[in-house]
């Protein structure tokens, strides 16, 4: 269950109200989920940018899909393990030296948006490459189940929005969004 849906129940008691206490332990309880999903992402890139492609894979669920940005010379949607396998092997041998940084981390509901700065040396050609752009990962379960790459932190919030936009209040109306807030009908962020 995505932690944006997690709800904690506990049994009635005549002598105390318990929705107070029930928000308590489900804020809690989010906040714990939260923090596993921004470490679980940093295992990834820390797997990535050991060569790890094995342990990356593992951190992501078997259906994981890649959306590298629109403007890649590969843009296209990567699905699969093995896809994303091929993707990544490709790209960690067109460079000599890869890596990756997050720098700015942020949790919308079952997601990671993150800034990445990349380096990296072309094998080949020996050219230096420091770049930056957003990571929106959907986390879900405890693994990581997508990832959207946009051009700036700000592109990526606002594909968010228009997720929520989109889709949140129509699936809110059925009473299984995945993007809503708990306990309401407004998206997960404030803005």
């Amino acid at each position: 269950m995505p932690p944006s849906r997690f709800i904690c129940r506990r049994r009635r008691s005549p002598e105390r109200e318990v929705g107070a206490v029930d928000a308590a332990v489900g804020g809690a309880i989010l906040a714990v989920l939260m923090k596993a999903a921004v470490e679980l992402v940093r295992q990834i890139i820390e797997a990535l940018n050991r060569g790890d492609v094995d342990g990356m894979l593992a951190r992501m669920h078997p259906g994981f899909e890649w959306r590298p940005l629109e403007t890649s010379p590969v843009a296209r949607v990567y699905r699969g393990r093995e896809q994303v396998r091929r993707y990544v092997e490709d790209w960690l041998t067109t460079f000599d030296v890869v890596r990756l940084d997050l720098e700015d981390t942020t949790e919308v509901a079952d997601r990671v948006v993150t800034v990445v700065r990349g380096h990296g040396r072309g094998r080949a050609s020996g050219l230096e490459l420091d770049t930056r752009f957003c990571q929106v990962w959907t986390v879900r379960c405890g693994r990581a189940v997508g990832m959207e790459e946009y051009a700036t932190r700000e592109e990526g919030l606002v594909g968010l929005r228009s997720l929520w936009d989109s889709h949140g209040r129509d699936a809110t109306a059925a009473g299984h969004s995945e993007d809503q807030a708990p306990g309401g009908n407004e998206p997960p962020w404030p803005w």
